[in-house]
This record gives C-alpha cells, structure tokens and sequence, in this order.
C-alpha cells in the first residue's frame, strides 16, 4: 500500500489528516498547500497523508488484475487495509501522532471515509465525506438526468436543446444504417457494424460521456463554449462533410478520442471488451468496473426521458460488458444481488454513523446518490448551490468562493476542532 506524507506543519502528540485514494493513482497535489485538507493539518498541527487504494496506482497485491485476482477487490478489504495503516501509524511511538485522526475523501474515497468513521469508529474521531455516492444503484439514470439539469442550469435551455437535437441528428443518422456517413464524420476504424446495437451503444455511450464529464468537472465557461459550437452554422456553409449537422459533435468526439498518430477510432463493442480484459495494464478501468459489477452498479444510463442524450446508453450495455468481461457470474441478476448486498451492509442513504461532514455540489450528477442533510445532530449534511463534483475541496478562496461555500468551510474547520477534542 502506497502513500505520500507531508509533515512540515506536524508537531509530536498532534493529529493525523488522512486523505483516502480512491479509483485512482495518487499524486502529491492534495497533500500540498490549496487544499483545505492541508490547511486543516497546517491550523491543527497535524501530520498530512495521502494512502492509494488497493489495485490502482502502483498498489496492486497480485502481479495481474485477472478476474481470479480482484475477489481481493473490494470496499470491506479496502477499509480493513486503511485500519491498519491507521494503527501502524498511530503506535509508532518515534512518532507520536497520538492527537486523533481525520479521514478526508472526494468521490468514491469519501464513500469510503464515512464507511470506515461506521465500520471503525475507535480509530477514527471523524471524517468529511465530499460528493459521495451511498445509495448503489444499478440503473442510475437519474445521473445523466442531473447531466441536463446542470447544462440547462448553466448554459439555459437553448444549450439543453441544442444538445438534444444533436442526439436526435446521430440516432436518425444510425438508424438510416448509413455508415459511410457515419465514417465520414468520426473517423471510425473497420469492423463497426452499423446493424449490431452494442457497437451503437459502445459509441453513443462515449459521446455522451464526454457531456457527463464536463458536468462533473464544470468550470466556467467550459459548457456554455461546447453548446456554442455545436450550434455554429458557418460548417453548415462548407461543401462535404463539414455541411454535416453532426459535423460540430464529430469534432468534438474527435477532439477527445483520436489519439495522435491514429487515422481512425476503434470504437466497436469487442474491442471495449478487448481492451477491459486486458489484466496487465496499469489502468484504473479495469478494476473500477470490476467493483461497479461486484458492489456498486452506478451505471449512467440514458432509461429516462428527462434527459438530452437520446436512448442509445441503456442499463443493459454495462450488464452486457460485466458478463463479457468478467464471466457468467456477473450475469444481471447477480449484479443486482451484489448491488442490493452493498445497501444492506451499508446502510444505503441512512448508515448508522456520527462525526460525518456531508457536502454535495447542486450541479453535481452524484448528489442524487447521496445524503442531502443532516443525518443525524452529530452528522450535518448540506447541498452547495452552484458547484459540481468534490468542488468544494480547495482552500477557502476570499473573493470567490460563494458565502454559502465559505460557510460550509469553516463550518467542516470547526468541527474537525470538536472532534479531535474528543
């Protein structure tokens, strides 16, 4: 198990601030100055970590990610090795960091913060918990249908609709089964069939990702400028392809998955398939999915009408990979037992934890999945207007950060204060 440590603010029988990895490699920006995080440890004299989850980064307990392997993947296993990092550190007496513990996460690691504050209440006095999902879902159409919700919001209606009628244009384009058209426009390698619903939803599951990713990653400006272009006319006066409809959104496909050096995207279902059974490659998909499948579902459909991206992103796409990709086992029964296990276990959106700083972004497509307000008078919960995904994580910014961001600030200082008293 891996982790980075700052002890520049730290002083002997201070507090330990743990930042928890998540689905992803660490790297040293959340244990350095512009994080709260490290203001917290700075203003408490604390000592400043950040540990990487098992199976990503360079943290892997077995030499491949092969389906045998990653039953050694999962949030319970997770938590246990965060247990005892949280001894070992706590009892080294050269040390002495003997002042309490703060765990800290974004995401799916904030997830993992309040689970660890239920699970092992003795070795943590509490925990912030930004953006996290605790209610597994399956379907989790009500993401993408936040997806809208946020570029109406953010961009207006006419941003919303032109991004439908641009979902309408592709799904009337794949339907015509015109490919020669279709290869035009995005570049598609050899081997895509028109005809094979999984190959269209392999495709129009990227697109519509690239809008779910600007969402969950909003900054100013980003929404409004792609709404903009998919609008331009001016293409719509050149000869050939660019007198396309779709030509704008081809740019923007693109721009994101046309790597240098290639001449077309690969973009079937079996080389999706391809690609996620490979088991020696340093990448985070693989394992993700892999617990996505064995605990959490989330998977962002479009099984909703209340959303701009057509019907081409169904529930039944991701049930289809993690039986292809990891065996019969994960049929979509199963899944949903191992989702519906994960709840129970957990205690979904009411888990029987105290200590437990909630913050959600209003814009954020994983708000829907989480705890909203208090939970209880020891666990206060809020919803921030105007931020999306784990936004808030950044050190106080006087002049802009909103009062209501602010606020939820130092409300989170003052509480840590209280906690490691205790």
């Amino acid at each position: 198990m891996r982790y980075l440590k700052n002890e520049v603010h730290f002083k002997s029988g201070g507090p330990v601030f743990i930042m928890i990895g998540g689905e992803w490699k660490i790297s040293e920006g959340h244990i350095l100055p512009g994080r709260l995080i490290y203001d917290m440890a700075k203003e408490n004299n604390g000592l400043l970590i950040y540990t990487e989850h098992r199976f990503y980064g360079k943290s892997w307990p077995t030499n491949t990610t092969s389906t045998e392997n990653l039953k050694y993947l999962s949030v319970d296993q997770s938590l246990a090795d965060l247990a005892h990092f949280v001894r070992e550190i706590t009892s080294d007496k050269e040390l002495n960091a003997t002042g309490g513990v703060i765990m800290v996460g974004g995401s799916y690691s904030a997830t993992m913060a309040a689970w660890f504050r239920q699970k092992y209440p003795h070795l943590v006095n509490g925990a912030w918990a930004s953006s996290a999902p605790f209610q597994a879902k399956v379907n989790y159409f009500e993401y993408t249908e936040t997806v809208g919700k946020s570029i109406s919001e953010i961009g207006g209606d006419e941003c919303y609709q032109t991004i439908e009628t641009t979902f309408k244009s592709l799904e009337k384009l794949l339907d015509s089964h015109d490919i020669d058209t279709l290869k035009a426009l995005f570049k598609i390698c050899d081997g895509f069939d028109i005809t094979n619903k999984r190959d269209i939803w392999n495709f129009v599951s990227y697109i519509k990702d690239i809008f779910s990713g600007l969402v969950q990653g909003y900054r100013n400006g980003q929404i409004e400028k792609y709404c903009e272009f998919l609008s331009n006319k001016t293409f719509n006066s050149a000869n050939g392809v660019q007198s396309h409809e779709l030509y704008p959104l081809s740019r923007i496909f693109l721009q994101g998955f046309l790597t240098s050096g290639e001449k077309c995207v690969s973009i079937t279902y079996e080389h999706e398939i391809e690609e996620m059974k490979n088991s020696t490659v340093a990448s985070a998909t693989r394992p993700w999915f892999y617990q996505t499948c064995a605990e959490y579902g989330w998977y962002q459909t479009t099984n909703s009408n209340d959303q701009p991206f057509g019907s081409n992103s169904p529930v039944e796409y991701c049930l289809s990979l993690c039986r292809d990709v990891f065996g019969d086992a994960f049929g979509a029964s199963s899944v949903e037992n191992n989702v519906n296990h994960t709840n129970v276990m957990y205690g979904g959106l009411d888990p029987a934890v105290t200590n437990v700083y909630f913050t959600h972004g209003s814009l954020d497509p994983w708000h829907r999945m989480g705890i909203l307000e208090d939970l209880n008078e020891h666990s206060p919960g809020i919803v921030i207007t105007g931020i999306s995904h784990c936004q808030d994580m950044a050190s106080i910014k006087t002049g802009r950060d909103s009062e209501q961001l602010i606020a939820s600030k130092v409300k989170l200082q003052n509480l840590v204060k209280k906690w490691l008293k205790n």
